[in-house]
């Protein structure tokens, strides 16, 4: 894992078993975060991954994405 999380935080032991299937090109943005902010937009009650987006990314800035 190449973001820095905690490795003993729930989200860094969910990271630690989830292999990254982006290729070298397609790392735009970190994995954790994006999946760290659909996590958060689901815990808000969404069910859709697109409505997850939307309600997750209010917590993008202090998830540390640019």
């Amino acid at each position: 894992m190449s973001e820095e999380v905690h490795p003993h935080s729930l989200l860094g032991r969910i990271m630690a078993l989830v292999p990254d299937p982006r290729g070298r090109r397609g790392r735009r943005f970190p994995l954790v975060g994006i999946v760290a902010m659909l996590l958060l937009g689901a815990l808000e009650g969404e069910g859709a991954l697109r409505g997850m987006w939307l309600r997750g990314r209010k917590y993008w800035a202090a998830l540390g994405g640019r």
